[in-house]
């Protein structure tokens, strides 16, 4: 789009239309970038490492909705199984259910959790008869989607702070950061000023430390490593 515009550009004969002429290619240039920058910013998966254990997998009989009066956005699906590592045999969750439910603006953002409820919440028993239990809980503060028109689905993940659960221990315990990716199969998506919901929901639960604190803990070490360095 820029080169066509520079192509098609006269170059005027006058200096004063020499110089509004660059004023206008500033303001277009600019225009294209904040809209870029606003595009990408709005509309990006936070990019979270799915690739850690345990992990919690819920079926595709899952649902999503958002409702943009009370900016509400919640996904309910069934907790299915759980892998405690990297190939091992995955252990069923009996009458399991999960929820994660927290405010997006009109923007796709996150805004906050739900006051006075719970962000995450996925319960079950890991025997047949056992009793259904707090399996993990969570509460919201980050989120990410991605709408991919070409295959209809749209893709979200969301960080929480783990405050409970019988399975606290294993993603890391109460203070740790955990991570789920959920995505649906939804026809069409007309962003977030609009109501709008989809079906056969499929999530995975881990834990996970953010983007953010990954570059901090790396800064942090190359920063101890070239303090020890100076003082040799």
């Amino acid at each position: 789009m820029i080169k066509k515009f520079q192509e098609s550009y006269t170059k005027p004969k006058t200096k004063g239309g020499e110089n509004m002429n660059k004023i206008s290619k500033i303001f277009f240039l600019f225009f294209v970038a904040t809209f870029l920058i606003a595009g990408s910013a709005n509309a990006a998966l936070i990019g979270i490492d799915r690739d850690t254990y345990p992990d919690i997998y819920s079926d595709t009989s899952g649902h999503y909705s958002y409702i943009s009066a009370t900016d509400e956005f919640k996904v309910n699906a069934y907790a299915q199984t759980i892998v405690y590592f990297d190939g091992g045999i995955a252990n069923f969750i009996y009458n399991g259910s999960y929820l994660a439910q927290f405010k997006v603006d009109h923007s796709g953002d996150f805004m906050s959790g739900i006051p006075d409820a719970t962000d995450l919440v996925i319960r079950g028993s890991l025997t047949q008869n056992g009793p259904v239990v707090d399996l993990l809980t969570g509460e919201m503060f980050n989120f990410g989607w991605n709408w991919d028109s070409d295959n209809k689905i749209i893709q979200f993940d969301y960080v929480f702070n783990i405050t409970g659960g019988s399975l606290a221990d294993l993603f890391g315990g109460v203070g740790n950061n955990g991570g789920s990716f959920s995505y649906a199969e939804v026809p069409s998506f007309n962003g977030w000023e609009k109501d709008n919901s989809g079906s056969k929901v499929k999530t995975d639960t881990f834990p996970t430390p953010e983007p953010g604190t990954l570059l901090l803990l790396g800064t942090g070490l190359a920063g101890l490593a070239f303090y020890r360095r100076r003082r040799k």
